[in-house]
Formats: structure tokens, C-alpha cells, sequence
């Protein structure tokens, strides 16, 4: 065979063999978050999760596909698009608060779980201890023992004329019967009165819940974070924009000045 036969039978060949190029694996990651789009100015945790997964050499199209599910704001929705993930096949989920990380650990004990700002994962039972989770669950914390406690005794000492305090809430929320208990006992010790939880369970229930909130005359407020109110903060009622409120909030997107 001379040269030329050679090398159009190498030419032949090589494409299938010698030169081909194994294949990169595509992973499907799934996220699972209260808000609205990955685009909003109200969640720019997600640009900045993709950035330090291309870091890593992740990038979304070639070796990775991201199945993004958000609860509009409504938190009674994260079982159903929980098993929405699972079916999808996704070979890992990343959830970005506590009730998220709380109704995807019970959904599956198999797909790994990275949980972001997840306020008392070893407390919710979600991990054995902060240094060691154990379980199929990973992350971050935000963890700060008794905040709200000290958040409600920080608004009194700032307002000492304030002695009626409303309080926002979601019932859906994990810690919402804790957080409540908290609040009662430091109104206790102040002397102040904590009026009934104004609760709303999504975006639409907000304007009513400060309507309800309004009519017990409250001289302050405490908002019980939850993403309901975090991603909805613009969509304030019309009573809430002829009287504001000193408030304290875990999230300065619910926060307004006070008149």
C-alpha cells in the first residue's frame, strides 16, 4: 500500500477513533426558590451562583442544565414543584431558604441538597451538627440566635413611645410558631402589647393583611421574614402608604421609612 492509500485509510479511521473526543457529560441541577424569575433584581443570589459555577467549569448549554422552579412568592407551592424537580431527573437541588430546604429533604433522603441561607438547619432537623450535616443536605447559614427576640427589643428601645406592636407573618414559614413565641415574651418583659398576626400565605394576601394589621392601631411593626413579603415589598397596600410604621425586618427589601 503506498503512502497515499496510507493515509486516506488513516483519514478514514481517525474521525471515529483516534480523534474523536469523549462526549461531556450534561448535568441537570435543579433550584427551587420563593421569588419570581431568575432575572429579578430581587434575587441576585442566581447571577451569582451561575458565575461561580462557570468558575468551576459548569456552563449552562454544554455540560450543565439548570430546571428552575419558584413559588411566585407562595410557599404552599414548594411540594408540588419539589416533585417536579425529582421527576425531571435532576442529579442535585439548590434551595435558597429554610421552608425550600424543610419540603425537599422530606421529598427525597437520596438527590443532594445545597441549601442557602437556611437559618437553623441543625434545629429543623435538616442536619446532625453545623461542622458534620450528615443526611443528604449541605450549605450555608445565616444563623443568628434569638434575632428575632432582639430585633423587637432593639425597635422598643428605638420607639419607646411605640407600645402597640403589629406583627406580618406567614404561617407556611418553618419557624413562624417560634418566632411568634419570641416576640411574646419579650413584648412581656417591656410592658408592650403584641397585637394578633397579621399572616398572609402569598403576594395577594399582603394588602389585606396589613388592612387587618392597621385597624388595631399599631404604633410599630415586626416582619417575620419570609419570602412572601421580601419579593413583594412594592406591592404595599394603599393603608400602608398613608401610615408607616417603625419597623424591624430580616430583610431590608420589606423596609420602608417610618413617617
Amino acid at each position: 500500500m503506498n503512502l497515499r492509500r496510507q493515509l486516506l485509510a488513516f483519514l478514514a479511521f481517525a474521525p471515529a477513533a483516534a480523534w474523536a473526543q469523549p462526549v461531556a457529560k450534561v448535568h441537570r441541577i435543579g433550584t427551587l426558590s420563593g421569588g419570581f424569575s431568575p432575572k429579578a433584581k430581587e434575587q441576585p443570589i442566581w447571577p451569582a451562583f451561575f458565575e461561580a459555577m462557570r468558575r468551576l467549569g459548569y456552563e449552562e448549554g454544554r455540560n450543565v442544565v439548570y430546571e428552575m422552579r419558584y413559588a411566585e412568592g407562595t410557599p404552599a407551592r414548594f411540594p408540588q414543584l419539589a416533585q417536579e424537580l425529582i421527576a425531571a431527573g435532576i442529579e442535585l437541588i439548590v434551595v435558597t431558604g429554610a421552608t425550600e430546604a424543610v419540603v425537599v429533604s422530606r421529598a427525597t433522603a437520596t438527590i443532594p441538597i445545597v441549601a442557602i441561607h437556611v437559618s437553623d438547619p441543625v434545629e429543623l432537623g435538616l442536619a446532625f451538627s453545623l461542622a458534620r450535616p450528615g443526611r443528604n443536605l449541605t450549605g450555608s447559614t445565616l444563623r443568628i440566635p434569638g434575632f428575632t427576640a432582639k430585633a423587637l427589643a432593639l425597635l422598643i428601645e428605638a420607639f419607646p413611645g411605640a407600645r402597640r406592636i403589629g406583627v406580618l407573618g406567614n404561617p407556611t414559614q418553618v419557624n413562624y410558631a417560634d418566632d411568634r413565641q419570641a416576640l411574646e415574651r419579650v413584648a412581656a418583659d417591656k410592658g408592650v402589647t403584641l397585637l394578633p398576626t397579621s399572616e398572609a400565605t402569598r403576594p395577594e394576601e399582603l394588602e389585606s393583611a396589613l388592612d387587618r394589621m392597621a385597624k388595631g392601631r399599631p404604633q410599630a411593626m415586626v416582619v417575620l421574614a419570609t419570602r412572601c413579603f421580601c419579593y413583594t415589598a412594592s406591592a404595599s397596600s394603599p393603608s400602608r402608604r398613608k401610615k408607616k410604621y417603625p419597623q424591624c425586618t430580616a430583610s431590608p427589601k420589606t423596609s420602608r421609612p417610618a413617617d
